[in-house]
């Protein structure tokens, strides 16, 4: 029963798929198979015109040969005449020559103006056939039967008939002039005219001429076929029909022979153009004849039903093969689809979706998978396996989540005992900044008063030094007293030898006047009081010398005290330096002391701000773990809206509880 159920799910399938196939391939099938015809149609305009320009560049091709053969006339022509050679005889042998070169041509000319070509024009007044009353070089040579004939030019200084010269001798450029009928040999032929004028110093001189049959392009028109009924018609500018597969309408107007009127205009102005008119397309290409600037046209017509049956056996062919490819694409199709989609689907789509709707609803015990057989390798048996992998993975989570839960909550619990710790830390760096700053303080002080008592030491070391160098000139001085006392020591011992002289010269002289008697007795009283005076200065000098002496005794001592006193204030003077020293050292350590003290202070700073960060990142770490608490409880949540196996039922689902928040802020030390 489930084989037939499950074919005919499987025809219907390939049924509905290959209708819709069926209509898309179609609609795609018309919508190239228009676009061909339209392309293939556009093609075939496309073709038409390339015959007709090919046709067209055939014309130039004739008409270039011509013009060739009269410049080719013109310039020997020329050559005679500016060289002197002028030979009435050899300019007929030339013409006749050009005329005989070139098949394409049926008759060449040269006219000149009176005497320009010899100045012997009075010798030649009807001299032969080549000649008329004026005696002007004018011969035209023809094709008569199998010969050249030659004759006279007629007409050639009457406006109209003599377009041919006038024209030319006006603009000094080559010009071809508008087909037109000429009797030959008892017919009328439509011909045109290329004229070659011959120039001198800027002065028109003459000119050459080619007479030029259009029956021959109306043969070779007719060879170009356009499909089956189309054909080309060669216009001039005036809109005269030149060449024509239908030699009756040669000479007539387009409009005449049944051209719509824009398509007469297209071919007067020969532009190119592709002109679709009533049922028939035209296409004008245009012709420029020689270096004249005149302009014909090509005009091919073909009717629109050659163009569109060819484009619709075309169409109709790759219709044919569009829907061959079609039935081999919708057997194929239906070929894969049974054996690609169907066959490894391996069950009824309905029933594919209620197992993919139980799961997508959380159930994961596959409670309804013994009603349904699980063919291998098909999408059932993926189904089957995706579930079985999915509660598995489920439970895998769930417990992952919860040992993430309560990692979560264990870092917190940590998180908020480091924070705690930090805030000690942070307290305790506080306070020791603290210290640290009043001892920054003291030992800045201690630093200032040594800095005072180090200048103070050098001021009693300046004072030092300065009582040493008095004491040392007391000295100087009292040793200057006692060499002066000495002298004066000296001095009294001279006076004293002095006196006792004096006193012995006394004696000697009282006794001299004592022997004199009366006559001596002045004299030793003189004597006497000589002496008496001898003894008191011998008597003062030893005063004298007693107390110089002493004063001799007294500055000896002072100088001595005096000595001492110098070495006691250079003794001084050494120990203030020693003690000056000492206090400078004092005070360059309580300098490094304060600068180690002021390191130490920004270290316990910068430590400060670290434990400050660290604060930050502690509670940073907190808030993470928070919330990677709270992901975990909700995926725990999202693991709970599956229904597992029993094999899976295994850990709890309960909710976790939320750890208290540990944002700890500390306040911001400087």
């Amino acid at each position: 029963m489930a084989t037939s159920r499950k074919l005919s799910f499987q025809a219907r399938i390939i049924l509905r798929l290959g209708t819709v196939l069926a209509v898309v391939l179609v609609l795609l099938l018309g919508l190239r198979l228009w676009s061909q015809l339209s392309t293939l149609v556009t093609d075939r305009e496309e073709l038409v015109r390339l015959q007709t320009a090919r046709y067209a560049k055939e014309v130039e091709r004739i008409m270039d040969s011509a013009a060739t053969t009269a410049r080719g006339m013109a310039a020997a022509l020329y050559a005679l005449q500016r060289d002197g050679r002028a030979d009435r005889v050899t300019a007929n042998h030339i013409v006749r020559g050009g005329v005989e070169s070139n098949p394409l041509i049926i008759g060449g000319s040269t006219a000149w103006e009176p005497n320009a070509f010899d100045g012997r024009d009075a010798e030649f007044v009807n001299a032969d056939p080549t000649h008329d009353e004026t005696g002007r070089l004018i011969p035209y040579w023809y094709r008569s039967g199998d010969r050249i004939a030659a004759d006279k030019l007629v007409d050639y200084e009457k406006p109209g008939a003599g377009d041919w010269y006038l024209l030319p001798r006006q603009t000094r450029r080559p010009t071809v002039v508008e087909p037109y009928f000429y009797p030959i040999e008892g017919k009328d032929v439509l011909m045109t005219t290329f004229s070659q004028p011959i120039v001198h110093e800027g002065r028109f001189v003459g000119l050459t001429t080619v007479d030029i049959p259009l029956d021959g392009l109306s043969q070779r028109i007719a060879e170009h076929k356009l499909f089956e009924t189309g054909y080309l018609t060669l216009a001039s500018p005036t809109g005269v029909v030149v060449a024509d597969p239908n030699p009756s309408r040669n000479g007539k107007s387009l409009a005449d022979v049944g051209f719509a009127a824009e398509v007469v205009e297209a071919a007067r102005q020969a532009q190119p153009a592709i002109l679709r008119v009533g049922a028939t397309v035209y296409v004008v290409e245009p012709i420029t004849l020689a270096d004249t600037g005149v302009r014909w046209a090509v005009v091919g017509q073909v009717p629109r039903a050659e163009l569109t049956a060819a484009a619709w056996h075309e169409v109709w062919r790759g219709a044919a093969l569009g829907l061959l490819a079609m039935v081999v694409v919708l057997a194929v199709m239906a070929w894969e689809l049974r054996r690609r989609v169907l066959g490894p689907l391996g069950d009824d789509p309905a029933a594919v979706v209620q197992h993919v709707r139980r799961v997508a609803a959380g159930d994961l015990t596959g409670a309804d998978w013994q009603q349904h057989r699980v063919p291998n390798g098909s999408v059932v048996e993926a189904v089957w396996q995706m579930e079985q992998r999915l509660a598995d993975a489920m439970a895998h989570i769930r417990d992952a989540a919860q040992q993430v839960a309560t990692a979560s909550a264990e870092i917190a619990q940590g998180n908020r005992d480091l924070s705690n710790r930090t805030e000690s830390a942070a307290s305790s760096l506080q306070q020791t900044a603290a210290s640290m700053e009043h001892l920054t303080d003291s030992v800045r002080h201690s630093a200032q008063s040594a800095q005072s008592a180090d200048q103070l030491a050098r001021q009693a070391t300046a004072a030092a030094q300065r009582g040493a160098d008095t004491v040392r000139q007391v000295v100087d001085s009292m040793r200057g007293i006692e060499a002066s006392s000495r002298r004066i020591a000296d001095i009294i011992q001279v006076i004293d030898g002095i006196a006792f002289q004096t006193n012995i010269l006394a004696l000697n002289a009282a006794v001299e006047a004592a022997r004199a008697g009366e006559a001596g007795r002045g004299f030793a009283v003189v004597a006497g009081e000589v002496r008496a005076l001898a003894q008191r200065s011998a008597e003062a000098a030893k005063q004298i010398k007693g107390l110089i002496e002493d004063s001799v005794a007294c500055v000896q001592q002072g100088a001595s005290l005096v000595e001492s006193a110098g070495q006691a204030v250079e003794a001084m003077e050494q120990s203030i330096a020693r003690v000056a020293g000492l206090i400078a050292d004092v005070t360059h350590a309580a300098a490094e002391q304060s600068d180690n003290i002021g390191q130490i202070n920004a270290a316990v700073s910068q430590l400060d701000q670290v434990t400050q960060q660290n604060a930050a990142l502690v509670e940073q770490a907190t808030a993470a773990a928070e919330s990677l608490r709270q992901q975990a409880q909700a995926m725990l949540d999202i693991v709970a809206q599956f229904q597992l196996p029993a094999t899976a039922q295994g850990g709890s689902t309960a909710t976790l509880p939320a750890p208290a928040a540990a944002a700890l802020t500390l306040t911001s030390r400087a």
